[in-house]
């Protein structure tokens, strides 16, 4: 009689056997290896589905999947030294594994047909509607059960990255990488489901590479050699090259997303992949800060200021952490002035886009900080030439620009709580949550304020070093002042004091001008009457104050 032999597969269904007949009729070979004629392979496929139709091939139920899954992670980390004799097909088995999971998740997600159908369904038809997002309970198990599978496939992936950090094998430290680019690769409907198990194998990764470093240190110190011509060379640094950041970096920027994306595990464990992801950026900003990856770390961190005020990470925490960046680009930038110029513009520009916010506190927290970063923590360098052209563009590509957007938001939202104080005061401190605009600061003043004192601490090294130039600039500065003025003047109430502030600040610097006979050195220079040109500027925006220059 006919064995019955029964077979398991990794696949979610069974496989026919017909399919099974067709895989062992259709090749094979004779004992001096030619192949068969068309008759003989017809015979032996025909002999083949007679003695064997009764093998039944079942699938794996999840138990017996996660334990082939565990007990082969068990086998390459006891043979870890030599994992470069299967490493091949254990890259090629992870890959299999994660691209079914994506095909599988998008199984199960709705189409964008069906999403709108369910969205624009009536009362009438709401229940139509919910058909086509809803699954069945059946799915649902099946679709729990592979989630958890997802997950355990993650585990043991992360867990052999840190075994490879950890053993410091160095010809495969840049395969980690690529285990986390695969991830990378992932639908938003499936990565959620892994979040939090990515983000803590990532947060571990650092943390062996940090200790990794400080082993190689306590070595280096031993042998009396010199760090600074060796220090780039430890083993154990799985996150290396710029291509490597990058991943990391946009890896976690794909959580900073995640709030309110319907996932494997909710709105609930979405917002904590928000939080545990921007403790990695958090984390590469204080440990891991480096020249490749500084882009892309700032890159990321305006992606997390990009929430409502309800996110799991308020714009403020965002802003601090930028902040603390700028403090140390000298260490950042290993004292490369230019390198540190392009750093400093970088973080100052990211800090002033958080001034236009349409949250006040957010608003109120970027201007004090880019008070901090220019007046209180300066950075003294020697080659000022360097600073040239960032100075420039921060006050033509940043503060210019930031005056006269947050002069309009500004002026929006005092006409607005003067409105709801008027009519209900209570629903003003809901909507604003500032109250009335006399119990908040006036962020107008304060950057206005800002600006000209930076500009009466930096306009030495602009005439210094581009008095060709300068002029332009100074134009540019007056048409914004000018700009100003008219933009506060619209304003009902409460822009004299704000005027009269612009005008005899304004005035001082005119005056240092003139005291440093800097009209006459850039008439001279560039062939231009500067004099004349600033007051057809400011002639109608600030009468009063020509008519003290201008006898």
């Amino acid at each position: 009689s006919v064995t019955t032999h029964t077979l398991t597969s990794l696949d979610p269904v069974p496989i026919a056997t017909s399919q099974l007949m067709d895989s062992i009729g259709g090749g094979g070979g004779s004992r001096d290896g030619s192949l068969l004629l068309d008759d003989e392979r017809k015979q032996s496929a025909k002999y083949s589905l007679q003695s064997m139709e009764d093998v039944i091939c079942l699938p794996l139920t999840i138990d017996m999947k996660i334990f082939c899954l565990e007990r082969l992670s068990q086998v390459l980390t006891a043979n870890i030294d030599r994992i470069q004799v299967v490493w091949n097909l254990i890259m090629e088995h992870c890959e299999s594994l994660i691209v079914a999971q994506q095909r599988n998740a998008l199984k199960h997600k709705p189409s964008d047909g069906d999403s709108e159908r369910a969205a624009s369904a009536t009362p009438a038809t709401a229940t139509a509607a919910m058909t086509y997002v809803l699954p069945s309970e059946s799915e649902s198990d099946a679709l729990r059960h592979s989630h958890y599978f997802f997950e355990r496939i993650t585990v043991n992936i992360l867990k052999l990255c840190v075994e490879l950090t950890e053993m410091e094998i160095s010809n495969k430290l840049e395969s980690v990488s690529t285990f986390l680019n695969l991830f990378l690769t992932l639908d938003d409907s499936i990565i959620f489901v892994i979040g939090r198990r990515v983000i803590a194998g990532i947060k571990l990764l650092l943390n062996l590479q940090s200790a990794n470093y400080e082993k190689y240190v306590r070595k280096q110190q031993r042998k009396l050699t010199d760090l600074s011509t060796t220090a780039t060379a430890y083993y154990g640094q799985c996150f290396k090259q710029e291509k490597d950041w990058k991943i990391v970096c946009f890896l976690m920027k794909r959580f900073a997303h995640a709030s309110g994306v319907g996932g494997g595990g909710g709105g609930g464990d979405n917002k904590q992949c928000v939080l545990e992801a921007f403790q990695v950026i958090e984390l590469i900003s204080k440990s891991h800060l480096e020249i490749t990856n500084f882009n892309y770390v700032l890159h990321v961190l305006t992606a997390f200021g990009k929430h409502a005020i309800e996110a799991p990470v308020h714009n403020t925490r965002v802003i601090e952490v930028i902040l603390s960046i700028h403090s140390r680009l000298v260490l950042i930038s290993h004292q490369n002035e230019t390198v540190l110029a392009q750093m400093w513009h970088k973080t100052l520009s990211n800090i002033s886009t958080f001034g236009t916010n349409s949250d006040y506190i957010t608003r109120r927290f970027a201007i004090n900080c880019l008070h901090k970063a220019l007046l209180q923590y300066p950075i003294e360098i020697s080659n000022k030439h360097s600073f040239v052209e960032p100075l420039k563009l921060l006050f033509q590509t940043v503060l210019f620009p930031l005056l006269l957007q947050l002069t309009k938001i500004e002026n929006e939202r005092i006409a607005m709580n003067k409105f709801a104080v008027k009519n209900n005061e209570e629903m003003s401190e809901q909507l604003h949550g500032s109250g009335n605009e006399e119990n908040t600061d006036d962020l107008r003043l304060k950057l206005l304020t800002l600006i000209f004192q930076l500009w009466l601490h930096d306009m030495n090294i602009l005439l210094d070093y581009d008095t060709g130039n300068f002029h332009t600039l100074w134009y540019n500065f007056l048409t914004t002042i000018r700009k100003f003025i008219f933009m506060v003047n619209k304003m009902q109430r409460n822009n004299s004091n704000l005027v009269l502030h612009c005008c005899e600040s304004l005035k001082n610097v005119i005056l240092v001008f003139q005291a440093s006979n800097v009209f006459q050195t850039l008439a001279d220079k560039t062939e231009n009457d500067v004099w004349k040109d600033t007051w057809v500027i400011l002639g109608d925006c600030a009468p009063n104050l020509k008519q003290e220059f201008v006898q």
